[in-house]
Parts: structure tokens; sequence; C-alpha cells
């Protein structure tokens, strides 16, 4: 494989790289011309633009449905509204248990 190509197939999903594999064996591969050929020839947007998207939502901020109005809220605060008790009260109950 050409060396411009190496990066767009290590990031190709196995689907995509069985894909291109089957398309290889139906294509007579014997000299340096025609593998560059082939190569030049497949139509690689589609991995292009997913790996680039995906690129761009590693980056992208994380979205926290419990934002409010004045801010984010910590996933703390989450998790005590989803139990129904806070760590306070937890810690109040460990220290009474203690006494």
């Amino acid at each position: 494989m050409p060396a411009k190509f190496k990066e767009v197939y290590e990031s190709m999903t196995p689907a995509e790289k069985s894909r291109l594999e089957a398309q290889a064996s139906l294509t007579v591969l014997n000299t340096p011309y025609q593998v560059k050929n082939f190569w030049e020839s497949r139509d690689l947007r589609g991995v292009n633009e997913r790996v680039y998207f995906e690129k761009q939502n590693k980056n992208a901020q994380q979205i926290n449905e419990s934002q409010g109005r004045e801010g984010f809220i910590s996933i703390e605060k989450v998790a005590e509204h989803q139990r129904g008790y806070s760590n306070e009260y937890i810690s109040a109950l460990k220290r009474r248990a203690q006494n």
C-alpha cells in the first residue's frame, strides 16, 4: 500500500477494511503501478469524512443535559438528585453510627 494511504487504512472500521479487501481480491495487483492505481481509484471520501467528524466530536465539549441557566451542574449533584439523598446526609448517618 502507498504510504499516503496508510493512515486512512489504519483509521478504517473492520467493515470498511473487509470491503476494501474484497475489492482487492477481485483486482490483479502484481506490480507497484497496479497497487498504486488500485488505491488511488478507491473512493475514500466517506472514511475521511467519518474520521474528521470523529475528531471534531472528541474535541467538542461534552453535553450535560442537567445544565441550568446559571451554568453546569456537577456530576455529583446529578447523582445525588437521582439517588434522592445527598452525600452530606450519608456522612451524617455514618457519624451517628460511629457514636
